[in-house]
C-alpha cells in the first residue's frame, strides 16, 4: 500500500532521487501530532511545553509526557545521548520537519555536541533552536558542518 505525503516547501526528501522520508521521521511527527491533539482535546493548552523523548535511531517514543526536560533525560535509563528532546509546540509537524529534526539531532551528536547530562540540569536546559524555514535549517546545518 503506498501512502502519499505532502511535503513542505523546499523538502529535500521530495526531490527525485531524495530517498522519501524514514519511518522514524513518521513516527516522531505521529508521536508530536497525538500528544499535541490529546491535549487540545482536554484544554487548548493542556499538552503545550510538555518534553517527550524520541529515539534517535528509530523515532520510537516511551509515549510519556514531562514537566521538564532535566526530567525526561532521567527517565531514558541511562541511554540519554541516543534521544531527542522535543517540546510540543502550538504547531503541527510535519513528516518533513521531523526528518530534519532528526537530522538535525544526530549531526550534532555526531560532531560531539551533547545537550543532555542526567546529573546536571543546567546542561540538560540546553536545547536546539527548532528551524522556521527551509533556509534556517540549511543555514544551522552549514554552521554545524564548519
Amino acid at each position: 500500500m503506498t501512502v502519499l505525503v505532502a511535503h513542505d516547501h523546499g523538502c529535500e526528501w521530495a526531490r527525485p532521487g531524495g530517498g522519501g522520508h524514514s519511518d522514524a521521521a513518521k513516527k516522531v511527527a505521529d508521536t508530536y501530532n497525538l500528544h499535541r491533539a490529546a491535549g487540545a482535546a482536554f484544554g487548548v493548552s493542556s499538552n503545550l511545553n510538555k518534553i517527550f523523548a524520541v529515539a534517535l535511531a528509530d523515532g520510537s517514543s516511551d509515549g510519556d509526557l514531562y514537566d521538564t526536560r532535566h526530567e525526561a533525560i532521567r527517565h531514558q535509563h541511562h541511554n540519554e545521548k541516543w534521544y531527542a528532546y522535543l517540546r510540543v509546540e502550538r504547531y503541527l509537524m510535519s513528516t518533513c520537519q521531523a526528518e530534519s529534526m532528526l537530522k538535525w539531532h544526530r549531526e550534532a551528536y555526531d560532531k560531539g555536541l551533547v545537550f543532555v547530562d542526567r546529573d546536571d540540569a543546567r546542561l540538560s536546559s540546553h536545547e536546539l533552536i527548532p528551524r522556521l524555514t527551509v533556509e534556517d535549517f540549511t543555514r544551522q546545518r552549514l554552521a554545524l558542518a564548519n
